[in-house]
């Protein structure tokens, strides 16, 4: 059998939030939803009969809003897979929306065991000002009501925008939350085209935070999570002991998995290819559109560039053994090149923290 996992698109959304440039839509009629789960049972159905070999390893609902589509949808998709698939329930993720109406028991009753609530911020101006539906109070007590049936909580955030709080308040905040959650995922604002963020900065409504205030908000963040025993395992996640994202981890670790749904993607055997969205509320068939092929240097450098995220970096060893080639001799002017920003200690390279958030640049000399 072969270690996969599946992420399940759920696109449904109130409204676009202005910093989000995911697949979503608005329209929540019943035709439109029981068509989105019809063909989401035909999709897994057809990845279960080209690929029997497998074992999903993790499931993840990810959006877009999960948590508007009912507990009975969500759980036909599951049982689904649950059916056509050979799973090990390791961990089954669902995100919800402190915005939505949640039934907790019913989600613990199906078999998820993590939640992922998107918090954002415990700030109200921040929160109204990034599009978000609820406030702080909302947030926070979505959170306390996830701890009655959920040990595995995570909490996502987001820093770095025109109109952060102050270092102290938002260390205040992960005080509060880190009562009540296993892991966070800080993720540093960025402003994509096609957003009403993109358009007000345009507009000179709001002014993106100079790089050094970014790092600086990053790594106070992070000092922060580090004292209270969250410990960064990848550039924007933090985990208590033995409560990483082990989904997350599977992208990371450049693990075949398989996306349903409008814009889904997947990486299966060294192919990516997503779900098309254009038409797919229009048709019961599933276009797919693939987005590439690897060649061996693609794969290559994918592995570096993910395994970089990460805070423990990748083996030396393992690289060489699965692309039969000596990484040092192979990258030698990289390495030497960003010899001041990387450390190679026990066969792992890996990116030093305090120069994490320029690794893109360091990821580019490894492109060649």
């Amino acid at each position: 059998m072969i270690d996969r996992s599946i992420y399940i698109h759920v696109p449904f959304c109130k409204k676009k939030c202005h910093y989000c440039d995911f697949f979503s839509i608005t329209t929540l009629d019943d035709t439109t939803i029981l068509h989105y789960v019809e063909k989401c049972k035909k999709e897994i159905i057809q990845f279960a009969k080209k690929y029997p070999d497998t074992l999903i390893k993790t499931i993840y609902f990810g959006g877009g809003t999960p948590s508007l589509l009912s507990s009975k949808y969500i759980g036909e998709i599951l049982n689904i897979i649950k059916a056509e698939f050979h799973t090990s329930s390791e961990e089954t993720t669902i995100e919800v929306n402190p915005a939505t109406s949640i039934d907790w028991e019913k989600y613990a009753q199906m078999g998820f065991n993590r939640i992922s609530i998107g918090v954002q911020s415990l700030d109200d101006n921040v929160l109204k000002k990034l599009g978000r539906l609820h406030n702080s109070e909302v947030a926070l007590n979505a959170v306390k009501e996830a701890g009655n049936y959920f040990d595995n909580i995570s909490c996502d955030l987001i820093i770095g925008t025109p109109f952060d709080p102050s270092i102290t308040v938002l260390g205040n905040h992960i005080d509060l939350l880190a009562r009540y959650v296993k892991h966070f995922s800080i993720y540093i604002l960025t402003v994509a085209e096609d957003t009403k963020m993109f358009d007000y900065i345009l507009l000179n409504k709001y002014t993106m935070l100079e790089d050094n205030l970014i790092s600086d908000v990053y790594y106070s963040i992070s000092s922060k999570l580090k004292s209270l025993e969250f410990n960064k395992y990848e550039v924007s996640n933090f985990a208590k002991a033995g409560c990483q994202s082990k989904h997350n981890l599977g992208y990371w670790n450049k693990r075949d998995y398989f996306g349903v749904g409008p814009s889904a993607s997947s990486y299966v055997n060294g192919v990516r290819f997503l779900v098309s969205p254009t038409g797919y509320f229009n048709v019961t068939e599933t276009s797919y559109k693939v987005e590439s092929v690897l060649t061996q240097a693609d794969d290559m450098f994918e592995h570096i560039m993910l395994g970089f995220r990460l805070t423990e970096g990748f083996s030396i060893g393992d690289f060489n053994k699965k692309f039969n080639v000596d990484f040092r001799k192979t990258y030698e002017k990289a390495i030497t090149k960003n010899s001041e920003f990387l450390s190679i200690f026990n066969d792992r390279i890996f990116i030093k923290d305090k120069y994490i958030l320029i690794m893109n640049s360091i990821i580019l000399d490894f492109m060649s």
